[in-house]
């Protein structure tokens, strides 16, 4: 009963924001003129209503300036002939603060105020134009014009009323400029992205005929390009049950490491955006249990060039009709080849799902394009688009947005356009865990093991890394003792007959590889473990002066392992108040705490590694997959043991068989990826922190994108662009790769600012 209550109350509030959710506009007028009044009436309201845009026409006098607010209206119109308005400071200022929230502002004639300059200029300038003043009368004038937006062709004759208005802003658009007999130029009617105006008379002819095309100047608005922020906004509420909230925290890691900002609105605040609010978003993801409804503002929203995802129960959706009831024991999950480059079987992309079933199959017209599909005994798909307009609608099943799958499923979402971008770090480390480590002089699988990690393995992975450019951290680890408590002694360091340990560390150190630290133990660093902070910090001490005598220097470990792929915030504070030059510490991917890109302490970097071993080959061609259509980045580890581990090699394999799945693997991914560039995670560091960091503005409109960086970022950077049109021009960079299945291009960056323009 209480679910079903739940239910009828979102219905109800959603209901009611469909029926008042288009935000109106504000039409002023001055009553005591008889003038815009009827303006308004005659030339406005017949558009407005056409168009089925609702309005308010309302009287100057008497009006709470407060009201003008952009939660309350899209638009404001204003038809004035006086310059009376009664308290003109108050009234600018708040059309200010009403521009700056996103609101739009056209006036007519004048804006009805005696004030300041500098009160004008305050409104002037957010719609990209300052106001000089300098009234005069133009004679034998001449009119430049834009013809569309015009009913009949100005006249330019003797006679004209004008005053200077300077043009700044890049994106305004002069209608109608006058010439003097100087060449002197007045602009007269202009439009910018926040709205604009209509200077005097310039709008109406010698009989006093309005000239000015009113339809073309309102739909002129509803034609900027939708996008153009190249955001997202997540469609929630506060009844959604888990199953939403997990996916709703899942965009928000998929989007903002993607260096794609996004924003989340209530249900019910969602039906009260206007067109105009809803325009610097790319994608619109209805992602929660709360019935949909689809309103003229979704409809234009979509049809100007939007696109909107259901991520919903499919009965919520358009194509709640197309369902058929099939039972399907599914087995895999199986993204399109044409979805990225990197795949891990001849169909495509598949991700293994066991003990699943779902009772429903899809059936879709051909104008559908199927992105993935659930297989098993039966198969349906679950994520796929179509065009609308100049727009696109999709649908992406809640249950297949998965953390080892994020790269794919952004990658999804960027394809339901006709071109999105998506931020790539272009940086990979590859992690050498338990290296080097205490070897005890035992046979295991007819091999020493110390004769096998430091004169086979070690050597093989000496010819992998020259082979493929790929430098290495490797996680030195001291004993595998379980003390907790001192004395903190090496003893296990020195069992090797061959001083195995000992050589690898003054190898590593002259190397162009990278000495990291796994512990003095391979106890987790936790407060459950280390019940005294002084012992821990006494044990990473000692180890680091260990390690200082066996290489004769000064050393800073800036990277660590944590053990078992544990730390805690108290395993964390303690580590940097016994090692402070840490930067990194390294975590698994798929443990709870710490599993996340994150900076903490201002400079400390989480990095959870994201694959790991040999074998299957699927699996970790998936993991790198996704990783890399994430965010152009994935971090590799092995163990020097996985060879003799039940749990890392299930499969009894030997070296030589892993060995051969690892250089199989990187064969394939530095064939896709030629340019991939590979670090030491010291060096990642930087690169990641910059990445995280520093803030990426995004410009799009019909023809291109343009992006501007802070310039002291890291350069290059880079950039994955998806585009059904080919790119016709890069400025401030270069195309570093493209893979033309894909429709994916691999943009370089080399100045702050940089301009890709398309074919049309």
């Amino acid at each position: 009963m209480k679910r079903v209550l739940i239910t009828l109350l979102i219905l109800l509030l959603t209901l009611s924001c469909v029926a008042f959710g288009e935000k109106p506009f504000l039409l002023l007028y001055n009553p005591t003129e008889q003038y815009g009044e009827y303006m308004m009436k005659n030339h406005v309201v017949p558009v407005l209503e056409k168009l089925g845009i609702p309005y308010e026409l309302r009287s100057i006098f008497g009006l709470n300036y407060n009201e003008i607010d952009h939660q309350k209206y899209a638009f404001v119109i204003s038809w004035y002939y006086s310059q009376n308005v009664p308290y003109p400071e108050s009234y600018l200022r708040q059309l200010s603060i009403f521009v700056k929230n996103g609101g739009k502002f056209f006036f007519l004639n004048n804006l009805g105020v005696k004030t300041s300059f500098r009160e004008v200029n305050n409104l002037m300038n957010l719609l990209g134009v300052h106001y000089r003043g300098g009234f005069k009368t133009l004679e034998n004038s001449t009119a430049q014009f834009e013809k569309e937006y015009f009913v009949r062709a100005p006249y330019g004759t003797t006679s004209v009323p004008a005053e200077k208005y300077d043009i700044f802003g890049s994106d305004v658009k002069k209608i109608l400029s006058y010439l003097d007999e100087t060449g002197s130029e007045y602009p007269m009617i202009f439009l910018s992205k926040t709205g604009g105006g209509a200077v005097f008379n310039s709008f109406i002819d010698k009989d006093g005929r309005v000239i000015l095309n009113v339809q073309k100047i309102i739909e002129s608005f509803f034609e900027t390009a939708v996008g153009n922020e190249n955001k997202v906004l997540v469609v929630k509420s506060v009844f959604d049950p888990d199953e939403y909230v997990r996916t709703q925290k899942e965009f928000i890691e998929i989007f903002e490491l993607a260096k794609i900002e996004v924003d989340f609105v209530d249900v019910t605040e969602f039906y009260r955006l206007s067109f105009f609010e809803l325009c610097k978003y790319r994608f619109i993801i209805w992602n929660t249990e709360s019935t949909y409804f689809e309103t003229q503002t979704i409809k234009r929203y979509v049809e100007s060039g939007g696109t909107f995802i259901f991520c919903t129960n499919i009965f919520n959706t358009p194509w709640n009709k197309n369902v058929v009831s099939q039972r399907i024991n599914v087995e895999k999950l199986v993204f399109v080849k044409e979805l990225f480059p990197l795949h891990n079987s001849a169909d495509g992309i598949k991700y293994k799902i066991a003990n699943f079933v779902v009772g429903f199959s899809v059936v879709l017209s051909d104008k559908s394009t199927v992105l993935a599909k659930l297989e098993g005994d039966g198969s349906t798909p679950v994520i796929w688009y179509e065009e609308r307009g100049k727009g696109f609608v999709g649908y992406i099943y809640p249950i297949t947005v998965l953390k080892p799958i994020r790269g794919l499923i952004l990658q999804a979402i960027l394809e339901m356009q006709n071109f999105s971008i998506s931020g790539f770090l272009n940086s990979v480390t590859f992690h050498l865990d338990d290296f080097s480590l205490p070897s005890y002089n035992v046979e295991k699988n007819g091999i020493l093991d110390d004769e096998f990690y430091y004169d086979v393995w070690w050597k093989d992975m000496k010819n992998f890394s020259e082979r493929f450019g790929i430098p290495f951290t490797a996680m030195l680890i001291l004993t595998y003792n379980g003390s907790s408590s001192p004395p903190f002694d090496f003893t296990e360091f020195f069992v090797s007959r061959s001083a195995g340990p000992l050589k690898a560390v003054l190898e590593l150190n002259q190397s162009h590889h990278e000495l990291g630290f796994h512990g003095y133990n391979h106890i987790s660093l936790t407060a459950e473990n280390w019940k005294n902070p002084e012992n821990l910090i006494l044990s990473l001490g000692v180890s680091k002066e260990f390690v200082e005598r066996l290489v004769g220097h000064s050393i800073f470990f800036t990277t660590y392992t944590a053990a078992n792929n544990i730390i805690d915030l108290y395993g964390v504070e303690n580590l940097l108040k016994a090692i402070p030059e840490i930067r990194v510490i390294c975590t698994s991917y798929y443990y709870p705490n710490f599993s996340e890109y994150e900076i903490l302490s201002g400079n400390v970097l989480i990095v959870p590694r994201s694959t790991y071993g040999y074998y299957p080959e699927e699996s970790v061609v998936l993991t790198i997959a996704s990783s890399l259509a994430h965010f152009g980045s994935f971090a590799h580890f092995i163990h020097t043991d996985d060879v003799f581990a039940s749990d890392r090699n299930p499969d009894g394999k030997d070296w030589n068989a892993l060995y051969r799945s690892l250089v199989g693997i990187y064969s394939q991914v530095k064939s896709t990826f030629p340019f991939l560039r590979f670090h030491t995670v010291s060096e990642f560091y930087k690169y990641m922190v910059d990445y995280m960091t520093k803030s990426v503005r995004y410009d799009l409109d019909d023809h291109g994108l343009y992006i501007n960086v802070p310039k002291d970022s890291l350069f290059p950077r880079y950039f994955f662009v998806r585009a059904k049109r080919k790119i016709e021009t890069v400025k401030g960079g270069k195309i570093l790769s493209y893979f033309a299945e894909s429709n994916l291009y691999v943009v370089e960056m080399n100045d702050h600012y940089l301009s890709i323009d398309f074919t049309h």
